[in-house]
């Protein structure tokens, strides 16, 4: 009897322990079936920069102004934000101002952007003679960008050579009348001024009454004139034609003359004997017409020298 009763308790036992694994393993298999949580997305920012300057072909030792634009395509706002600027060695910073954030030693930092934000920095720099023309600016940030093409910018100018003048004296420097090289020589009150294509240069010495030709050496010559009114009287202007020919203004003579190469003096227009009473207004040809004092337009010389001005 006793043998009998305990059977039934251990199979009741059993019973009441599968019962419980089952419901177990139920639970866990509905567990299992359900879906693992989505973790959120990581923050992503399309951080941009771009970069222009002010001109693109800067005369060295003048200004340029380079404007940098930071920018945020989104989705998400973009932290930490750093845009490097390291001037190439063809420029000298000037100053740089920032519309967010502060630029120190190269770097622009300090900021942040929101998705379709911007922010900007001015750059001014000097343009030095000698250097690297090419600047270059990337930015970054805290967030992840899966676009890094437009992360750098980059801005090369084509600087020129500022013109230099030097001005020397080719003849001359004391009043009175002197051929002679460089300084040795002297003029009075010279006036225009024509060149050959050989490089002479011929000067009116007004006060001398006389054609001058200066050398490319500097040496001073008499072209024309022998001081006395009868032959140039106090001309005022040059022309030189293609042949070496040199065309007068024989001012108080009125009349215009043609002074050849060799010197050889011919009346084109005008008095042929010049002086007093030649002066006057007639069309006509040769000595026929008259001329009231005729000048030339164009270079002029206010000292006793002759200088000349190389660019």
């Amino acid at each position: 009897m006793v043998v009998g009763l305990r059977k039934q308790t251990n199979m009741k036992d059993f019973k009441l322990l599968l019962m419980a694994g089952l419901i177990i393993g139920f639970i866990a298999c509905k567990k299992s079936d359900s879906p693992a949580p989505v973790p959120a997305p990581a923050a992503s920012s399309d951080r941009k920069i771009t970069m222009t300057v002010d001109n693109m072909t800067p005369v060295a030792g003048t200004n340029v102004t380079f404007t940098l634009v930071a920018g945020n395509i989104g989705p998400s706002a973009t932290t930490g934000v750093s845009v490097s600027d390291m001037l190439p060695a063809g420029y000298t910073l000037v100053s740089a101002t920032p519309s967010t954030g502060s630029y120190t030693a190269s770097a622009w930092s300090g900021f942040g952007l929101t998705s379709g934000g911007s922010a900007t920095l001015t750059i001014v720099a000097k343009v030095n003679t000698t250097g690297i023309y090419t600047n270059t600016a990337t930015i970054t940030g805290v967030e992840n960008d899966p676009v890094t093409g437009n992360n750098s910018a980059t801005v090369t100018t084509t600087p020129t050579v500022p013109r230099v003048l030097m001005v020397s004296t080719l003849a001359g420097g004391t009043q009175g009348y002197l051929d002679g090289t460089g300084v040795a020589a002297q003029f009075s009150g010279p006036r225009g001024l024509g060149t050959d294509a050989a490089g002479n240069v011929y000067v009116v010495d007004h006060s001398n009454n006389r054609i001058r030709k200066i050398t490319p050496a500097g040496t001073v010559s008499t072209l024309a004139g022998d001081g006395y009114t009868s032959t140039l009287y106090q001309p005022l202007g040059v022309a030189v034609d293609a042949a070496g020919n040199v065309y007068v203004a024989d001012t108080d003579n009125s009349r215009i003359c043609k002074v050849t190469p060799s010197g050889v003096i011919t009346v084109l227009a005008g008095s042929a004997t010049g002086g007093s009473g030649s002066a006057g207004y007639v069309d006509g040809v040769g000595y026929s017409c008259k001329i009231q004092c005729p000048e030339w337009s164009g270079s002029r010389c206010h000292r006793q020298c002759i200088c000349y001005r190389c660019e």
